[in-house]
């Protein structure tokens, strides 16, 4: 296995537990989760689109609404031991940051953790490396380097032809929401264009 593929790999980590809610207060998701914009399904494989809105079901720890997934993505990142587990119907995917959770179905109570999937999910991590495009194993330090150390342009066409990210069109089984990765690309293009040229970036 190569390195850009281990990296992707989740690595072990302690169950956190699941947190006991005597009641759980569903709230509203925004649209804009970590500066990502909703965008256009670029992938042409049946991914979910990125701009359907929030499923109406709220996630079983943070109360976070989450948004819809299909049964292919959940099967295809859980652990190998845990698909039979995954049952035959959708999930929702939480988009809470903190929250432990990745997928979950309230009517069947089927619940898949951090621990349960096989690659880092790319908003739940801080630390490097943080996938951006699972297709190509395309890094977010990956794309800062291009622009901020060898002078890429900021735009996504530009990324594209460096990186080769956001070209893969398989998301619906290779990233972990099932949706396209170009507006997490872009989110990480405005994050550059925040941050200090080439003499500050460490």
């Amino acid at each position: 296995m190569s390195n850009a593929s281990q990296q992707f790999i989740r690595q072990a980590e302690p169950d956190p537990g699941e947190m006991q809610l005597s009641t759980i207060q569903i709230r509203k998701v925004s649209t804009v989760e970590k500066g990502i914009e909703p965008g256009l399904d670029c992938c042409g494989s049946g991914a979910t689109g990125n701009n359907e809105k929030p499923g109406g079901t709220g996630c079983p720890n943070c109360g976070v609404e989450g948004q819809k997934v299909k049964n292919i993505t959940v099967r295809s990142m859980v652990l190998d031991n845990l698909i039979e587990n995954v049952g035959d119907q959708d999930f929702f995917f939480c988009r809470t940051p903190d929250c432990p959770v990745v997928y979950f179905d309230s009517i069947s109570g089927r619940r898949f953790d951090k621990h349960d999937v096989k690659v880092r999910v790319w908003l739940k991590e801080t630390e490097d490396p943080i996938p951006v495009c699972y297709c190509n194993e395309v890094t977010e330090k990956e794309i800062l380097d291009e622009i901020l150390k060898n002078g890429c342009p900021p735009a996504l066409e530009e990324i594209q032809k460096r990186t080769g990210a956001g070209k893969g069109g398989k998301c619906l089984t290779r990233n972990p929401s099932g949706r396209c990765c170009h507006p997490v690309i872009k989110a990480v293009i405005q994050k550059a264009e925040k941050m200090p040229s080439e003499e500050g970036y460490l």
